[in-house]
This record gives structure tokens, C-alpha cells and sequence, in this order.
């Protein structure tokens, strides 16, 4: 295992355990008990960000936010059914998922890339039951057309839940 999928997978894991404790009834501490229910879990790490929709958790953990043009790096995608029902995912697409990269463009942020690209339809939903993780890892590499000294916005989204889209921001510089 590489250093890269090490680091994240140490960022990780603590928030899995955050959102099956709270999912599950909460912690007991003496008399009291933390809130039942899904709670988004506060994340610290500038390259981690979680979205939470009645208990569909997405997170969104990159390397690193600074890159270099053409570098690769493995982005890594957890949705996690923290509800007592299942959730079925209705595939609006081939892909599972998807990864938008956003730039500012007076005042608003314009979409300049999709990942993956999309090829031939097969649609296939997928359900998540309680308590369960899906994780996907792609690969990216930053491409000549993603703008140099300015943020970018990477957003992940699963196929038919737009409103569920965790974001991060990140710079791409050139060495010198």
C-alpha cells in the first residue's frame, strides 16, 4: 500500500467510526447519550469533506489540495447508509459516480470537466443497506486544460443524487 492510500485511509477511518456511532444511538457517557440520529461528522482536514442527505453519507478525500500539472492521484469516495433503511441508488448513468471540477468565473462556478467520461450506457443501480460503506477510488491526473494558480473546485457525486455533493478545493501550481 502506498503512502498516499495510507494517509487517507488513516483520515478515514475515524470518520466511518463518528458516523456508525452516531447512527447506531450514540455514545454513553454516564447518564447522557449523544444525539440519535444521522449527524454530519466535523472534518478538520482541508481534503476531506462529508455531505450527509437522510443518512447518506458521501466523503470526499483527496491526497492533498496542491498539485502539479501532470500529476496523478488517487481520489477516494465513500458513501455510507448511516439510516436503518436501505438506500437504493437509481443509476442515471454507467457510472457509479462522478467527479466535477469547477472553476470561478465572475462570481459563479463554471464546469470545465467531468470524470469518468462518459462512453456506452449500461445503467445499473445499486442499493446501500443499514450500515453499510461503498468506497471507490479513481485515479486522476491533472490535465493540461485545468487551470494553473487558481482554486478548483473537485466535487463528488453519486449517479442520481446531485444534491449530495461533497466539494474541495484545490490549486494547481507549476514548479520552478
Amino acid at each position: 500500500m502506498n503512502r498516499y492510500r495510507l494517509a487517507a485511509a488513516s483520515r478515514i477511518v475515524p470518520c466511518l467510526l463518528l458516523i456508525l456511532i452516531l447512527a447506531t444511538g450514540g455514545c454513553q457517557t454516564g447518564n447522557q447519550t449523544a444525539p440519535r440520529g444521522p449527524v454530519a461528522p466535523a472534518i478538520d482536514d482541508e481534503d476531506t469533506s462529508v455531505a450527509e442527505k437522510d443518512g447518506l453519507f458521501l466523503v470526499l478525500d483527496l491526497p492533498k489540495a496542491q498539485f502539479q500539472p501532470g500529476e496523478t492521484f488517487t481520489a477516494t469516495i465513500m458513501a455510507t447508509n448511516a439510516s436503518d433503511q436501505p438506500v437504493d441508488i437509481e443509476a442515471t448513468s454507467s457510472a457509479l459516480y462522478t467527479i466535477h471540477l469547477w472553476r470561478p468565473d465572475t462570481g459563479q462556478w463554471q464546469r470545465f470537466k467531468t470524470y469518468p467520461e462518459m462512453g456506452a450506457m449500461v445503467i445499473t443501480p445499486w442499493t446501500l443497506q443499514p450500515g453499510e460503506t461503498r468506497t471507490f477510488t479513481p485515479t486522476l491526473t491533472v490535465e493540461s486544460e485545468w487551470p494553473s494558480y487558481e482554486l478548483i473546485r473537485v466535487q463528488a457525486e453519486l449517479s442520481a443524487v446531485p444534491d449530495l455533493n461533497p466539494h474541495v478545493d484545490v490549486e494547481v501550481v507549476k514548479s520552478e
